[in-house]
């Protein structure tokens, strides 16, 4: 006996079926999805290693260079104080302007009062109050 196939009023919902041909290759879509998916992790992986080690190199070599100039600056500063040492300055007057130093020979240097700027006028009132 055979029943009728029940239309509309079905409480049951029954989706179409997919053609025969999707349905075989619904696998193979499966698993070239997942070999995609697991491609780009493996890349994004790779990339965040590779921009890691860059950032590594960039510091190391950011620090060799710093240390580079550190020492730069270190021998700057013995230069700076062997050159500034009195000798050297006094050879420098005596040969470029004829300067020599007076042997014992300490003297006040008087500025009238007004040619002093401000700040000098304040500095030596200041001087002044030491005495």
């Amino acid at each position: 006996m055979a029943h009728p196939y029940p239309s509309v009023g079905s409480p049951v919902y029954r989706p179409k079926k997919l053609p025969r041909v999707l349905r075989r290759q619904l696998p193979v879509l499966r698993l070239c999805a997942g070999i995609v998916i697991l491609g780009l992790a493996v890349i994004s992986v790779t990339w965040r290693n590779l921009t890691h080690e860059r950032l590594s190199l960039d510091v190391g070599v950011q620090r060799t260079h710093i240390e580079v100039l550190n020492k730069e600056i270190q021998h700057f500063e013995g230069l700076i104080e062997t050159e500034a040492s009195f000798p050297k300055i006094s050879q420098w007057a005596k040969e470029q302007h004829g300067w020599r130093p007076l042997p014992n020979s300490v003297r006040d240097l008087r500025i009238p009062e007004n040619r002093l700027t401000p700040a000098a006028k304040q500095e030596a009132k200041r001087l002044e109050a030491y005495r």
